[in-house]
Parts: C-alpha cells; sequence; structure tokens
C-alpha cells in the first residue's frame, strides 16, 4: 500500500525559514505539495486553495496571533493538522498551542529531526 501524499502550509513572516523549510518538506517522499504564506491573510487564502493536511504556523505573526489563526483553521471542514513552531521551546509556548486547539508544537531548530514522525502522526490524524 502506498504512503498516503500529504500537502503542507507552512506560514512564517521570516523568509529564510520559508526557504528553508520547503527545502526540507521536499525531501520527503511523503510530501506531494508545499506551499508558503507569510501573511495570515494569505495563509488562510492558501490554505482554501491547497487544502493542506498539515499546517506548520509560526507563533509570531504579525497583524494576527497564531492563537487566532489556529482557531480560524481548526474552523474550516476538514480542518488540517496544525502545529506550531517557534525559536523558544518554553512551556508558555506549548500551553499557547494547546490552548489554541493546535495539534502540535515545534522548536523550529528540530523541525528536520522530528519532520518524519510529524508526517506520519499527521497523515495518521487525516485518513
Amino acid at each position: 500500500m502506498a504512503a498516503r501524499t500529504i500537502r503542507v502550509l507552512v506560514v512564517d513572516d521570516n523568509l529564510q525559514f520559508l526557504r528553508a523549510a520547503v527545502r526540507i518538506f521536499r525531501l520527503h517522499a511523503a510530501v506531494e505539495r508545499v506551499c508558503c504564506a507569510a501573511t495570515a491573510k494569505e495563509a488562510m487564502a492558501k490554505a482554501r486553495s491547497i487544502k493542506p493536511h498539515l499546517v506548520l504556523l509560526d507563533v509570531a505573526m504579525p497583524g494576527i496571533s497564531a492563537v487566532d489563526l489556529t482557531r480560524l483553521l481548526k474552523a474550516a471542514p476538514d480542518a488540517p493538522w496544525v502545529a506550531i513552531v517557534s525559536l523558544s521551546d518554553g512551556p508558555e509556548y506549548h500551553a499557547a498551542a494547546a490552548a489554541a486547539g493546535a495539534d502540535g508544537f515545534l522548536p523550529k531548530g528540530e523541525l528536520t529531526a522530528r519532520l518524519p514522525s510529524l508526517l506520519r502522526t499527521c497523515s495518521a490524524a487525516s485518513r
């Protein structure tokens, strides 16, 4: 049985992180498509158009909080699996992600190491 392919949306206002995340996701066969958004407005538009299975969302976005954006994403039919990412790994970030309804929290520095597990979890959750 073939592995399920996953559509990914990476949301961050840091273009350097966006580029790095795209390169990392493209290395994995399970990823069918990876798109980027630098603003919440762009993220919502892309989420409607590509219907991602996984959204990787920076905790510190300008204009709208990651908490509010997570709630908007999770309110949609066929809501994606949302992981909030941050440069910091304090318990307050984990708590904020959980309170927003995010499915997970991931320190940015651990993306490469934890990506295979994240993709397996997302794929299983979206079946």
